[in-house]
């Protein structure tokens, strides 16, 4: 198991790529990387 600790800044900067993206990848000093990927939802408001 590969634990990967973000901070509240990566994650303010994760939320913004997310939202412009739908992904986000971390990556460490080994090279392994862990993707985040959401589906898009659409809400009241978007249509």
């Amino acid at each position: 198991m590969t634990i990967i600790v973000v901070t509240a800044d990566d994650l303010w900067a994760a939320a913004a790529e997310i939202e412009q993206h739908g992904r986000v990848e971390w990556a460490d000093q080994g090279g392994n990387t862990v993707r985040l990927e959401l589906p898009r939802t659409t809400t009241a408001a978007d249509s």
